[in-house]
């Protein structure tokens, strides 16, 4: 990482990240909810204008720093026309910062909420606001800034526009790249890792271009943007793959006339990441199906087979509930095939193999 003054990244106590923005974000972070007073909304009624005066607290310039436009924090931040209207964005609100969903449902919620009712779905505030609530554990986005990110590094996204949580997944998925990229200066946490993606992005422009490099020399950052480009596209891939098979199975239900059964269909892996599947449907019965969905983004990569993990495999070889279904073809006209237990019985023609091995400690 190029600091401001050319100095090299040596850690996250580097003095440019330490004083001009982790410290700073913490401190917003602490004053921001503060300010909030969160723990006081499930008495208070929407519609009276108190959670209304704790976000415009929150959002003054003096707690939010440059974590925010001065448009949410000057003297008409807010500003609803009538009690209704009032009571609407608090509601909004109080879901979006207090309710039980997952978070990137609350924001896209949120999001959504103010675009329906012309209030500035901007991606500072909104940002700001998950951040606030998630304690830290969501981090604030610049978009114009960021937007150069992703680009810098090789991935093939926007996130400047419309403001929508698949956009900041991508972010996610980036700070988890570099995250494990920089563990070797110690494992860092969102604010510590927005403060990074924020400083390489301002430099971007100022960055010279590197020399070139002979054959024998490695451009790590080069190598790291193909790497990063490669993982994304397989997460996407993964992911819709998992959508077009939980969308599918909730189809297949309602036209067999099980609504009811089509309501519970749910990406298991969401919640549980660890339980060996992704998502849970069911027969026409009743009975559960524990589905491993396999992507691939073309057909001559589906004949090649796929990947399991040991997890995969001890949960395919106890669970009697569990089979594989395989995505094709997810780039362009998707389909899928059952295969079923591949760990107890697998298709003619294949064969299950170790991949990897595990070196530790006796």
């Amino acid at each position: 990482m190029a600091a401001e003054k050319g100095e090299p990244f040596t850690g996250w106590r580097h003095d440019v990240l330490l004083d001009h923005e982790i410290n700073y974000k913490h401190k917003a972070l602490a004053d921001g909810r503060h300010a909030l007073e969160l723990n006081r909304w499930a008495s208070w009624k929407p519609g009276d204008g108190r959670i209304l005066r704790r976000l415009r607290a929150a959002c003054a310039p003096s707690v939010s720093g440059n974590l925010l436009t001065h448009r949410y924090g000057g003297p008409n931040p807010l500003q609803v026309a009538d009690t209704a209207a009032i009571r609407g964005l608090e509601t909004a609100a109080f879901e979006f910062m207090t309710g039980d969903k997952d978070i990137g449902e609350r924001f896209d919620d949120f999001a959504e909420y103010l675009r329906e009712h012309h209030l500035g779905s901007d991606w500072r505030f909104v940002s700001y606001l998950a951040f606030l609530a998630t304690n830290g554990a969501v981090f604030t986005v610049p978009p114009s800034k960021f937007d150069a990110l992703v680009q810098y590094y090789g991935i093939d996204e926007r996130i400047a526009g419309r403001v929508e949580w698949t956009r900041y997944k991508v972010l996610e998925d980036l700070a988890e790249a570099l995250r494990r990229f920089l563990v070797s200066y110690g494992d860092a946490d969102p604010i510590q890792l927005q403060s990074y993606m924020w400083v390489v992005a301002s430099q971007i422009d100022k960055t010279p271009e590197p020399p070139a490099t002979t054959p024998f020399e490695v451009d790590f950052e080069e190598e790291l943007r193909g790497r990063l480009n490669a993982a994304a596209k397989r997460e996407r891939n993964g992911l819709r793959g998992e959508q077009f098979v939980l969308e599918q199975e909730q189809s297949l239900l309602r036209t067999a006339g099980r609504d009811d059964l089509a309501a519970r269909v749910r990406l298991s892996a969401r919640d549980h990441p660890n339980c060996g599947y992704d998502v849970t449907s069911f027969q026409l019965d009743g009975r559960e199906r524990h589905i491993e969905v396999k992507t691939t983004g073309d057909e001559t990569t589906a004949e090649r087979g796929f990947w399991l993990s040991e997890n995969e495999r001890r949960v395919g070889e106890a669970d009697p509930l569990w089979e594989v279904v395989r995505v094709r073809n997810i780039e362009s006209s998707a389909r899928s095939e059952s295969l079923g237990n591949v760990v107890w019985a697998l298709p003619d023609g294949w064969a299950l193999s170790p991949s990897s091995w595990f070196v530790g400690a006796t």
